[in-house]
């Protein structure tokens, strides 16, 4: 996963959240305690691409957009069979192969195949 121009919280139990902005010793720290744990929900707003990812163990990624002016990816994640997902701040989205040019679609919109 790859988290680009935005703002995150990542909240781990027991720990104080770190947030983008935190120094870079407490964000090497509080990854370190994020490796290791599945992912098993992710929200995704679709006005403004705002997502939450849960894991298994209680920690919590919320992520948003840096700028609203932008119409930059948030975030992409990069899946096994090199399909990459990529959400943007304006609520749209995009599944294909990573060697590919992104094809965005809107959240909100019914869409097929993005298993």
């Amino acid at each position: 996963m790859w988290l680009f121009r935005s703002r995150w919280t990542l909240s781990i139990q027991g720990l104080d959240p770190v947030r983008n902005t935190g120094s870079a010793r407490r964000i090497l720290e509080a990854l370190r305690l994020l490796e290791g744990q599945r992912l098993t929900k992710t929200v995704i707003a679709p006005a403004d691409g705002r997502t939450r990812f849960e894991f298994d163990l209680g920690a919590t990624l919320d992520v948003r957009e840096l700028d609203r002016s932008s119409d930059s990816d948030i975030w992409s994640l990069y899946k096994p069979d090199r399909r990459v997902l990529s959400v943007r701040g304006d609520g749209a989205f995009s599944l294909g192969p990573g060697n590919e040019d992104a094809k965005y679609q809107s959240i909100a919109a019914p869409h097929r195949g993005a298993g």
